[in-house]
């Protein structure tokens, strides 16, 4: 139940291919049928209500179930009806206040499942995870103050996600977890918590649910952030960058914008400036350029320590080059016509192209 696309339309659903002449698609199926009668719905609203009603039905199921709910809110483009808006007209600027309001649009979904859950009585039993799939878009509306940088830079403000983890399995609730956590923890962690083998084989992830639960140390030592080999206008490669205990290197260009972003300072609807704090910030073109950070002492990023720890930099980097030496070549497609909306009557859809083999 969703779309297929991304940055579509909050109410109308469609967005416009990149491709001229820019055609542009209707985007909301249900299941592989196209649903029509989502348009003009707010799409925070039509996932919270389908939620609501898978919920119900199981009401007297002992079934258990997983349900996977990923919300449009908040990415752009920024929309959201009027009535979220009125507790915020005191922030002048008008992404910022817009997304402020998506967020509680997202908030008051949030509750109504919330309320579903308990009203079937499942709430008791139920593990919830909220959580972002990366940092704030300083650019429509979002903030990652005081951490440094944004979206799809390799910032801890790009980098570093909000989550919370609700359940009465849970001992000591109400605590903050300082521990390490990947995002490809919650398989193996999820698995877990359902009463399954977590031993799942040369995976990525490892479970976190003994260091939720029991609020233990985290077993996660290191954690790679990413590695982009290839130059290109929609990335930052070639960069990279890794962390082992306290310490987090970055190879090549971190990304931007960059800085120390203010909420008040995020890029407003009718600016045309694309903000960047160039007194503060430099970029770093050569892709062999070494960035080492404390976290634990430093976790805004302000005091480059690589010449202070050549030795730890020199060992991130060596671990950072056994990553990339075992990673499976980017294979990114060109845009291809024949996905063009145009050609399956207005609508987004798949069937016209074939998945690559993995080598």
């Amino acid at each position: 139940y969703g779309y297929y696309t991304g940055a579509e339309g909050y109410y109308s659903h469609a967005r416009k291919g990149r491709l001229e002449p820019h055609v542009k698609g209707y985007d909301f199926r249900d299941g592989d049928k196209v649903e029509q009668d989502a348009a003009g719905k707010y799409s925070a609203n039509l996932f919270a209500d389908k939620t609501v009603k898978l919920i119900e039905r199981s009401k007297n199921s002992k079934i258990p179930f997983f349900i996977y709910l990923a919300f449009q809110n908040v990415h752009s483009p920024l929309q959201v009806p009027e009535v979220y808006e009125k507790p915020f007209l005191h922030i002048k600027n008008k992404a910022r206040r817009t997304f402020s309001a998506m967020v509680l649009a997202l908030d008051e979904a949030v509750r109504n499942i919330t309320k579903a859950l308990k009203a079937s009585g499942k709430l008791s039993n139920t593990l919830i995870i909220f959580t972002t799939d990366n940092g704030g878009q300083t650019l429509n509306g979002g903030n990652n103050y005081p951490l440094r940088g944004n979206k799809a830079t390799l910032w801890e403000g790009g980098t570093r996600g909000a989550s919370f983890v609700h359940g009465p399995m849970l001992k000591n609730a109400g605590r903050i977890s300082h521990g390490l956590l990947h995002v490809t923890d919650w398989v193996p962690t999820l698995v877990e918590a359902a009463g399954g083998d977590f031993n799942l084989g040369d995976i990525d992830g490892v479970s976190q649910w003994a260091c939720l639960v029991n609020n233990t140390v985290s077993p996660r030592k290191e954690m790679l952030y990413n590695i982009d080999p290839i130059p290109s206008r929609r990335g930052n490669g070639p960069a990279g960058a890794i962390r082992k205990g306290n310490f987090k290197l970055i190879r090549g260009d971190p990304g931007r914008p960059d800085g120390w972003i203010r909420p008040e300072d995020v890029l407003d609807v009718d600016s045309t400036e694309y903000f960047e704090n160039r007194t503060e910030c430099q970029f770093y073109q050569d892709d062999a350029k070494i960035l080492l950070y404390n976290l634990k002492e430093d976790p805004y990023e302000k005091r480059d320590i690589s010449k202070k720890y050549p030795k730890t930099a020199k060992l991130l980097s060596s671990l950072l080059d056994d990553h990339h030496a075992s990673m499976m070549t980017p294979n990114i497609a060109d845009d291809d016509p024949r996905g063009s909306p145009g050609n399956y009557e207005g609508v987004w859809s798949s069937g016209w192209c074939q998945a690559l083999p993995c080598h």
